[in-house]
This record gives structure tokens, sequence and C-alpha cells, in this order.
């Protein structure tokens, strides 16, 4: 059978000739899945589908499902990035299917980029708060027990909000998607990094500047 794969060449995201190719190419992929693994036995109410929690039932939902297409915080582009889809042959297109298919974590993060933070938020899905929430972290150098005493106030202040409880679960988490980070020190000058072959240097390489800034204190 020769796969159309013409949409993927098609820049313009709303063409709706692009529209109509990525949705049967999800189609595809989705119930191939589900056949192979079986369908999710938690997701019993699917409010992802239309269909309201208890409780929660309005007229209003046109509205929601267009903040929910809104609140995508792009990271179908990342799930794309992590399990590849757009390949040039069709045995490749086979090998890419098989790979989404054994990965058993691949359903809840599809589900996990279209679920709000919390009920009516319409700025961050769950992934996409948790992917810039450890970017800040990294970006300003936190430490683990910062993280966690973070979440466990955003956890108190916002009950009904899907926070991890803590660090190791946010990290836990991401790294089903391949994101897990591991902090590697560098020379202060740019020169190399302590990885690999110099992980257990304690002076730089190339001008061998100490590893560790010295104070009163030692390391």
């Amino acid at each position: 059978m020769t796969l159309d794969k013409s949409w993927t060449k098609i820049t313009n995201k709303v063409d709706p000739m692009f529209i109509k190719g990525a949705m049967a190419f999800a189609e595809r992929v989705v119930a191939s899945h589900i056949i192979d693994n079986g369908f999710e036995p938690s997701y019993n109410v699917w409010i992802y589908h239309g269909e309201h929690l208890l409780g929660y039932e309005t007229d209003e939902t046109n509205e929601f499902e267009e903040s929910e297409i809104e609140s995508n915080d792009g990271v179908d582009e990342l799930l794309e990035d992590a399990f590849p889809m757009g390949v040039d042959t069709e045995a490749e297109n086979h090998k890419d299917d098989d790979n989404i298919r054994n990965n058993p974590n691949v359903e809840k993060l599809f589900i996990d980029m279209e679920k709000p933070l919390y009920l009516g938020c319409d700025e961050f899905s769950v992934l996409g708060f948790l992917l810039e929430l450890m970017n800040v972290k990294v970006t300003c150098k936190m430490t683990n027990v910062s993280m966690d005493m973070i979440l466990d106030l955003f956890s108190r202040a916002f009950k009904d909000a899907n926070f991890p409880k803590n660090h190791y679960e946010a990290k836990k988490y991401l790294c089903t998607l391949g994101l897990g980070y591991e902090s590697i020190h560098a020379c202060k000058h740019d020169c190399a990094l302590f990885w690999k072959e110099n992980e257990k240097l304690q002076n730089c390489p190339v001008c061998s500047t100490s590893r560790y800034e010295e104070n009163s204190k030692g390391k």
C-alpha cells in the first residue's frame, strides 16, 4: 500500500489538506496502539472527547473545546520529536509504529498534552506546565529541595491542580519523554565539560583550573 505523504510537505498548518492528512495519520497510529495494547482502564469519563465530569455539566462545550486546543503549549511538537512519525519509507513507518505501540507511556503523554492543569485553565496543559517549571529550575540553578518546597506550596494552594508531589516525581515523569536531565560541571573558562572521560577529573583538562571554587569552607 502506498502511503500519501504529500501533506507532510505543506508548511501552512491550517491548510485543509495538511489537517486532513495529519488527522488520518494520527487516527491510524492511535488506533493501532489501542488495538495492540488495549484501552487505558483509568480513562472512564471521556472528558477530552466531549463528556463532562459529574457536577461540571455545561452548555459551553464549544468554548471549552476551543480553549483546550489553544492550551496545547507547543508540546505537540515535542511529542512528535520524542515519538517520530513523518518518515520517508513505508518500512520506516512500520518501525516507528512498532516503537509507539511498545511504549506504555505514549497514551498517557498524549492525554496529558491536552489535559488542562486545572479545570478551566486555558493557559497550560499538565505537560506544558511541568516542562516550563523544570526549565525554570535548570535555568535558575534551583536545588531539588527548593523545587520540593515550591511543588508542595502549589499543591496546597491549588488543590484541584494536577501537580507532581515533588521534584523526584516530576523528573521521573519527564523521563518517559526522554527529557530527564543530568547536571554536568563545566570549566569556568568554558574550556571543557567534566563529562564522560573527564567525569572524575578535579581540574580542567585544557587549562588546569580547579573544577571547584575554593572558599573558606572548602569546595
